[in-house]
C-alpha cells in the first residue's frame, strides 16, 4: 500500500506540474451544466451492462436503470446507498455482522445474488460473495452507474442471479487533469463523515492513465442500539466506516489495465446476537487487477484475451470476546477469451470462455475452527462458456443467449436469456425471459459440502412511451421464482451458522418511472411494489400473518428527485424517499424466553434538501446538502430469520445530517 501511495504521489505532482503551465480551465463534463440534458440524450445513452454490446435503454434486452453524473450530482449523494435509494425496488438490510447491503424487488441480494462491478471488475468477496456498503465508493469520481434490475447471470455468471450494479469512473478523457474533493458531514453530536479524494488522467501521447485515492471516515449511525436482549449502546464512535481505496486505469491502443485497491474497516455494535458494549473491529481488504487486449482481427471482429487475478480478505477479527479469530485469504485467478463478432448492421454475436480457480487458506493455523475440511486451504475449479445473439429486423429485435458453468465439486448450472424488444415511434416495449443461477462459494462448502446452485426463473415485461418533448413515462411487471435458494440459517451445536438449500422463494410486482426534463428544471418519481404471496416457502423470509410481505423489506417504495437552476450557477434540488412499514424480529420474548418477536417498524420519509453552485471561479463547486430533515428514524433490518434464532434487532441508520462538499478540477486547456 505504500509504494500505491507513493505512485500516487509521485503521479499527481507530475500532473501539477504539467497543468499548471495553463490557466485555462474549462467547463466540461464532470461538472453540472447549466443547461440540463434533453430526454433524447437522456434515453440515447449507451449503456454496455446488460448485454456487453453499446445500446440504448429502449434497446437493451433488460430492465435497466442508469444514474448520471447529473442525477448524483442533484441529490448531493454521500456515498453509493444514496445513489441506489433512486432506484425502483433496491431497499437495504442488515446482515449478521452489522454489514449493511441490498435488496432488490423485494428478495434479499445479498451473499451472491447481486453482482457489483467498478469499471467492469467484480467487488465481490469470494467468501460468501457478499457486498459491504456505507461510506465506501467516493461519489465525486463516478461518471454513472448501470443498474440491471433483475438476471444477469446469462452474461455474468453465479453472483448476478437477481441484478447487476455496475459504477463507472471518470477516465483520463474526463479529467484531463486534476480533480479534488472534499466532503464532511455532521450530525447532531459528533461528525458524520470526513473524505477527501484526489483523481488525476492524461493521454501522454496515446496512452491514457487515470488514477484516483479515496480516503474517508465515517460512521454508520449516532443513535443508540438495542439489541433483542435489550442490552443499549451508543453507536457514536462505535460504528466506524473508514476507506482507502486507489483505482489505476491504463489503456494504449488495444492494451488495456486496471487495478483497483481497497482496505474497508468497520466497527459495529451488531454481531451475531452479540452486542458486546463496544465496536467490534472487522476489516475488508480487495485488491482486483485485470489485464486485455483487443485484437481487432477485422472490422468486424475482435477477440480479447483476459486475465484477472483478485485478492479477498473479507470479516476478518481477531477480537476472541466474540468468537474464534478469523482471518482468511481468498484468491480468485481467471483467464479468458471473448470474441464480439458484428455480422453487420442487423446482426451481432458474443461469445466467450473462461476458467478460473478460486483458493482460500486459514492463515492462522493455531486456530482450526475455520479450516476446511480439516485443511488449512482449499481450491476449486469452474469453467464457464457463453453466447448471444442480437438480431434486429423490422418487425422486433430478438436476442438470445445463454451462460454455462461446471464445477468441480457441485457441478453444472445453465441460464439461458431470451427477449424480444421493438420500438414504435415514441412508444417501447420489452419482453423478457431469464433463467439464472447462484453458485455456491468457498464458505457456503465449507458448511455443506452438499449444496447445489439456486436457480431462478424470472418473466418481465416493459412499456414506455415517450411524451412529446419533455416527458417519458415506463412501467414494467415481473415475477421471480427462486428454486432450490441457498439460505443462511443456525442449526442446533453450529454457533457461526450454515448454508442449506430450501424449497422455493420469489416475488412479483410492478415498477414505473417518470421524469419530466426541462433545460432548467427537472423532476423524476419512480414506484415500486412486490408481494411474495403464493411464492414465498421459506419460513426464514416469512412474516406472520402476512404472506404478502418479506422479512425486514418494505412492500412499497416511492422516490422523488427535482432540480431547479436559478441565478446561471445556482440550483436546489430536493430529493424524497418514501418506504412503507416493514416487519423485523426486535426482541426476545422475555428474560427468561429467547424466542423471538416480531413487530411492525413504521414507514418512513426521509426529506433531503441540496444547494449549489457550479464553477463559482473557476474550477470550484460548492454544495450544501441537508439529510434526512425530520430526522425520521429509520432501521436497517435483517431479512431473514426464525423466532427460536437469536437474531440481530433493527440497526438505526442516520439521522439528521448537514454536509458540505468542495470539488476543484484543474484542467489542461
Amino acid at each position: 500500500m505504500k509504494k500505491i501511495t507513493l505512485v500516487l504521489i509521485s503521479f499527481i505532482f507530475f500532473e501539477l506540474q504539467v497543468v499548471a503551465q495553463t490557466s485555462a480551465v474549462r467547463r466540461d463534463s464532470t461538472s453540472l451544466m447549466l443547461e440540463n440534458m434533453s430526454i433524447e440524450d437522456l434515453i440515447g445513452i449507451k449503456i454496455t451492462v446488460a448485454s456487453k454490446k453499446a445500446m440504448t435503454q429502449k434497446e437493451t434486452p433488460a430492465i435497466v436503470s442508469v444514474i448520471t453524473a447529473q442525477d448524483i450530482k442533484s441529490i448531493g449523494a454521500r456515498d453509493l446507498l444514496d445513489i441506489l435509494r433512486l432506484v425502483p425496488g433496491v431497499t437495504f438490510n442488515l446482515d449478521v455482522t452489522g454489514v449493511v447491503s441490498w435488496s432488490m424487488r423485494g428478495n434479499w441480494g445479498d451473499e451472491g445474488k447481486i453482482l457489483l462491478l467498478v469499471d467492469g471488475q467484480e467487488m465481490n468477496e469470494i467468501d460468501f460473495a457478499t457486498n459491504y456498503l456505507g461510506n465506501r465508493f467516493d461519489i465525486s469520481q463516478i461518471k454513472r452507474v448501470e443498474i440491471i434490475r433483475g438476471p444477469g447471470s446469462s452474461i455474468y455468471g453465479g453472483y448476478a442471479e437477481l441484478g447487476v450494479i455496475s459504477i463507472i469512473t471518470k477516465g483520463s478523457e474526463d479529467l484531463n487533469g486534476i480533480q479534488v474533493a472534499g466532503t464532511y458531514g455532521q450530525l447532531s453530536n459528533t461528525y458524520g463523515r470526513r473524505n477527501i479524494s484526489v483523481s488525476a488522467g492524461k493521454d501522454f501521447n496515446g496512452v491514457k492513465i487515470s488514477l484516483a485515492a479515496y480516503l474517508s471516515n465515517g460512521q454508520r449511525s449516532n443513535a443508540n442500539y438495542t439489541d433483542i436482549y435489550g442490552r443499549s449502546a451508543s453507536m457514536k464512535g462505535n460504528s466506524n466506516l473508514n476507506t482507502t481505496q486507489f483505482n489505476l486505469g491504463v489503456k494504449y491502443k488495444g492494451l488495456s489495465f486496471r487495478s483497483i485497491a481497497e482496505q474497508y474497516n468497520m466497527t459495529t455494535l451488531a454481531n451475531y446476537s452479540t452486542n458486546p458494549g463496544y465496536g467490534v473491529k472487522i476489516n475488508y481488504g480487495t485488491w482486483v487487477n485485470e489485464l486485455k487486449y483487443d485484437f481487432k482481427l477485422s472490422t468486424k471482429l475482435t477477440l480479447t484475451p483476459k486475465l484477472n487475478s483478485n485478492f479477498f480478505q473479507p470479516y476478518a477479527t481477531t477480537d476472541t470476546n466474540i468468537g474464534p479469530p478469523y482471518v482468511v485469504n481468498f484468491n480468485r485467478t481467471t483467464g479468458g477469451l471473448h470474441a464480439n463478432y458484428d455480422w453487420n448492421d442487423y446482426i451481432n454475436i458474443i461469445a466467450g470462455a473462461e476458467c478460473f480457480y478460486d483458493y482460500a487458506i486459514n492463515t492462522r493455523p493455531q486456530d482450526s475452527t475455520f479450516n476446511f475440511n480439516n485443511n488449512q486451504s482449499v481450491g476449486y475449479r469452474t469453467l464457464s462458456s457463453y453466447a448471444q445473439g442480437l438480431v434486429k429486423t423490422k418487425i422486433v429485435n430478438f436476442t438470445a443467449g445463454f451462460k454455462i458453468i461446471d464445477h468441480q465439486l457441485f457441478g453444472s448450472a445453465f441460464a439461458p436469456r431470451i427477449g424480444l424488444t421493438r420500438s414504435f415511434g415514441d412508444f417501447h416495449i420489452k419482453i423478457l425471459y431469464n433463467r439464472a443461477f447462484r453458485t455456491p462459494t468457498i464458505g457456503d462448502l465449507q458448511t455443506n459440502q452438499k449444496l447445489i446452485p439456486e436457480i431462478t426463473n424470472v418473466y418481465e415485461l416493459e412499456a414506455g412511451y415517450k411524451f412529446g418533448d419533455h416527458m417519458i413515462l415506463s412501467a414494467n411487471l415481473f415475477y421471480i421464482k427462486i428454486s432450490n435458494p441457498i439460505v443462511y440459517y443456525v442449526p442446533p451445536k453450529v454457533p457461526f451458522g450454515a448454508y442449506g438449500n430450501f424449497n422455493q422463494a420469489g416475488t412479483k410486482g410492478i415498477e414505473a418511472e417518470y421524469r419530466y426534463q426541462m433545460p432548467k428544471w427537472f423532476v423524476a418519481v419512480n414506484y415500486s411494489y412486490y408481494t411474495s404471496n403464493g411464492i414465498n416457502k421459506v419460513t426464514l423470509y416469512s412474516v406472520q400473518n402476512n404472506p404478502n410481505q418479506n422479512l425486514g423489506i418494505p412492500q412499497n417504495k416511492i422516490s422523488l428527485l427535482a432540480n431547479f437552476k436559478f441565478f446561471k450557477k445556482c440550483y436546489i434540488a430536493p430529493f424524497v424517499t418514501f418506504l412503507s412499514e416493514k416487519t423485523a424480529y426486535t426482541k426476545t420474548v422475555s428474560a427468561t424466553d429467547s424466542n423471538m418477536v416480531q413487530q411492525i417498524l413504521p414507514a418512513t420519509t426521509m426529506i433531503n434538501l441540496s444547494l449549489g453552485a457550479d464553477n463559482i471561479i473557476k474550477g470550484l463547486d460548492i454544495q450544501l446538502m441537508a439529510f434526512n430533515l425530520l430526522n425520521q428514524s429509520n432501521f436497517y433490518a435483517q431479512p431473514y430469520g426464525v423466532p427460536n434464532n437469536p437474531g440481530l434487532a433493527p440497526m438505526p441508520g442516520l439521522g439528521r445530517e448537514f454536509v458540505i462538499r468542495m470539488t476543484y478540477r484543474l484542467k489542461k486547456g
